[in-house]
């Protein structure tokens, strides 16, 4: 059996060390063997990994933008509650459906499609579209699109960024 524990050192500090222990028979004697690892710097690297992820995460719940991974057929693979704060619907609701036919108003659809394949292909970091909220009603999103690649370089997805301009454009006219 193994187990982590924290151990203290001569000078204050912990030392995080991974003990498994064995035991076995030497002659007429019971013996126990527990060997050590000293893991301090995978568990701070852990502890840190995991208070950056707490805080992307708190940043990605909070924001007043829309945030969507797309995979890079530009189906849904994620969305922050925001974008279920502006259309009503929960990220559920849009989840392995391809953005252009669940969010994107039918009229639009050619040049939502074309303006994603550019984005998929590197050729557009931004545009404009409309955001399909019901039968009635759309917003206006400038979205800002970031290509996601996996360590061989291959294109995997694409992280867009919508910011709401409904309300701005509608002062400017």
């Amino acid at each position: 059996e193994s187990a982590e524990c924290s151990l203290k050192r001569p000078d204050g500090g912990n030392i995080e060390i991974v003990k498994s222990s064995s035991r076995f028979n030497s002659g007429d004697d019971e013996m126990l063997a527990v060997p050590f690892f000293d893991i301090t710097d995978i568990v701070n690297t852990r502890n840190d990994l995991e208070s950056k992820y707490n805080f992307y995460q708190s940043i990605i719940k909070t924001a007043h933008v829309i945030i969507l991974l797309l995979d890079n057929s530009g189906v849904i693979t994620f969305a922050n509650p925001y974008l279920e704060t502006l259309t009503g619907k929960s990220y559920k609701d849009y989840e392995g459906f391809s953005w252009v036919h669940s969010l994107v108003p039918e009229k639009e659809r050619a040049q939502a499609g074309k303006l994603l394949e550019n984005s998929l292909a590197g050729r557009c970091s931004s545009f404009r579209s409309s955001l399909y909220v019901d039968k009635k009603n759309s917003l206006t999103v400038m979205w800002f699109n970031s290509i996601i690649k996996n360590r061989k370089g291959e294109t995997t997805g694409l992280l867009m960024i919508g910011q709401d301009m409904t309300q701005q454009i509608i002062i400017e006219e």
